[in-house]
């Protein structure tokens, strides 16, 4: 979410429920060290889920966008992240189940983990100067 999210509230809100510990944090500035002590991450499908591979942070993707259907069903496919659909069509139950699913299976998030880590390796701004100098 971000500060000007106009469901800000109403998320808050539902996290006061939530059966597990969870933070919502809004306009992140230390993505990789909140990433670091995650067990897991609610994302949706934008370059927010490289990042959270290449740190083996399983994720549960929501798309917020139309752009982000495709991305998402890879990351599924791949292992790395659980594909939640579209956000207007999620059921805050589907919701609840996923989360559980994953915090009550630690072989599953650890497969996930190290899937993602093998699928992004960090290295692809070296490939890509290699391949710019290379060209010139």
């Amino acid at each position: 979410t971000s500060s000007i999210n106009p469901s800000l509230p109403e998320i808050n809100q539902w996290l006061v429920a939530a059966r597990h510990p969870t933070k919502v944090l809004v306009d992140d500035k230390q993505v990789a060290e909140n990433l670091a002590q995650s067990d897991l991450a609610l994302i949706s499908g934008g370059t927010l889920s490289f990042e959270t591979a290449v740190m083996g942070v399983p994720s549960l993707i929501i798309q917020i966008a139309d752009n982000q259907s495709k991305n998402a069903a890879v990351w599924e496919e791949w292992g790395t992240a659980l594909n939640l659909g579209a956000l207007p069509e999620l059921q805050p139950a589907f919701l609840q189940a996923s989360v559980d699913k994953l915090v009550a299976d630690s072989r599953l998030r650890q497969e996930m983990s190290t899937t993602g880590m093998n699928v992004v390796d960090g290295q692809g701004v070296f490939r890509v100067a290699e391949m710019l100098i290379g060209g010139l």
